[in-house]
Order: structure tokens, then C-alpha cells, then sequence
């Protein structure tokens, strides 16, 4: 991890999270009670992901890099609580500043990315004073409205990451969700917690098709560095995974259409 604040990040203040309010029973997704701005597809893949975490029976905990008002953490803790699986003693950690994403450059992410991430920190995306503004208070929040026991399934890790990073880690991954939406972040967190994962466990990548330097950093970090090549998954438009030592689909069960069916694991 880098030696400046700047490395760290947040995300989800982004274009299909503009609510400052993201909890509702009549939410946008696809299960009942589950925040604003996780929209249908999004959900359907998280529901889909728990599930076969849950039948497999791995053994880890869910990791979240970027976290902003905590849609994606509501909708993974809802399913996780309802399969059982956080009252056998999984626990999300949950990794942002809450304090807007770090300063970037052209050369790491483009400059689309410089528009978003590249003001001022205090005044970016995500920041407190910035648009789509994220609070911790508000994961919180989220996680009790949906039954997630805070104390005994939740680690907040809030800082930047070159902070955040260095302290103590889940001793297993089930499922790492890299939301960091950077290239910096990205690789930080692959970096940080990919060898944590285990074997068959899901890893997530939330801005694929939205950010270059998350694409950058990914296939930097498995292709280059690595020599590893994933059987990448696509989800919706910007969305992509894979399950970890999976080589190919030839005897799979799954296809895109079972991951874009509505399914509810709490129904």
C-alpha cells in the first residue's frame, strides 16, 4: 500500500446512487427491504452469489473494498442472515474512508475518472460536502433495518486504505467484493486480500465497464504479475467476476440467464 492518504478510496457515489436516503421497503431491487440504488441486476447477482456460497458450503467471510452508503453490504448482510450463514459466525468487513474518493491522475485512470475522483478531497464524489455524500451512520443504519447484528457480524474498518489495510484481516474470504472503483484501490485491494480467498470463493468487481483503471489493475495484477488467467464472468454493463481456481463452464450449472432471474433467498 502506498505511504499517502491518496491511495485509499470509496465508492458508490456514482450515477445509479444519487439517494441520500438508500433505505426503503419499496426498493428499487428485487427483494423487499433492500437499499435504494441496488437496482434489479446488481441484486439478482448478490442474491445469486450468497446463495452459492451458502450451498457450497465455503468456509470465510464476506470483504467489501468501498462501501459509500452501504447498498451492496444491505443487500449481501439481508441474504447472508436469511441463509444462516452470519449466525454461524460469517462476518462482513467493511472497508471506505467515508470521506470521498482519493485524488487520481490521467496516467492511472483516465480522464473521466480525473472529472470524478480527481477535485479536491472534502469535495469529490462521496465526500460529506461532495455529491452523492456517504456517512457510516447510514450503513449502519441499513444493516439493522435488514436483521444484521452489528456487534457480533460487522467490522467497520474506516479510514483510508494504506490505513485501513494494515490492520488485522479476516483469516479466510468467502467472497471479496473489490468496489474501489480506481486503479490505485483496485490493485491495493487484490494486493491486500486475494491470497485471503479461498479456493471456490467469489471475487467481484463491481466497476469493470465503468472504470479503466480497475480493468488496468486487474489484468495488471493477474495476467502480468500473477500469470493467472480467471474464467472472468460479466454481469450487466459494468459488473464482472469469477470463482476462484473455476477453469472452465463446460460442466456448469450456471449460465447468464440463471443469474438474471429475480430470486429472493429470504422469500
Amino acid at each position: 500500500m502506498g505511504a499517502t492518504r491518496g491511495v485509499a478510496s470509496t465508492i458508490y457515489g456514482r450515477r445509479d446512487h444519487q439517494q441520500h436516503d438508500p433505505y426503503s421497503e419499496a426498493a428499487a431491487g428485487t427483494a423487499k427491504g433492500i437499499a435504494k440504488g441496488v437496482g434489479s441486476v446488481r441484486e439478482e447477482l448478490f442474491q445469486h452469489l450468497v446463495k452459492y456460497i451458502a450451498t457450497a458450503n465455503l468456509k470465510g467471510d464476506y470483504v467489501e473494498t468501498g462501501v459509500h452508503n452501504g447498498a451492496s453490504a444491505v443487500a449481501v448482510g439481508r441474504a447472508m442472515r436469511c441463509l444462516q450463514m452470519l449466525q454461524k459466525g460469517m462476518r462482513l468487513w467493511l472497508y471506505d474512508s467515508w470521506k470521498g474518493f482519493p485524488q487520481t491522475t490521467t496516467t492511472a485512470d483516465g480522464a473521466w475518472a480525473m472529472n470524478v475522483a480527481g477535485a479536491v478531497a472534502g469535495k469529490n464524489w462521496g465526500a460529506p460536502n461532495g455529491p452523492a455524500p456517504s456517512n457510516l451512520d447510514n450503513v449502519r443504519q441499513g444493516l439493522r433495518s435488514v436483521g444484521v447484528d452489528l456487534q457480533s457480524s460487522v467490522v467497520f474498518r474506516k479510514g483510508w486504505f494504506n490505513e485501513t489495510f494494515a490492520m488485522a484481516k479476516p483469516n479466510k474470504i468467502a467472497f471479496l467484493h473489490v468496489d474501489g472503483d480506481l486503479y490505485r484501490s483496485v490493485k491495493d485491494t487484490l494486493i491486500a486480500f486475494y491470497d485471503l480467498v479461498v479456493p471456490g470463493g467469489v471475487v467481484l468487481f463491481d466497476d469493470f465497464g465503468w472504470f479503466e483503471g480497475c480493468r488496468t489493475a486487474f489484468y495488471e495484477f493477474f495476467v502480468e504479475e500473477r500469470h493467472e488467467r480467471p474464467l472472468l464472468e460479466r454481469h450487466g454493463h459494468t459488473q464482472a467476476w469469477f470463482i476462484k481456481g473455476k477453469e472452465h463452464n463446460r460442466l456448469s450449472v450456471h449460465t447468464e440467464a440463471d443469474f438474471r432471474h429475480v430470486l429472493d433467498v429470504c422469500a
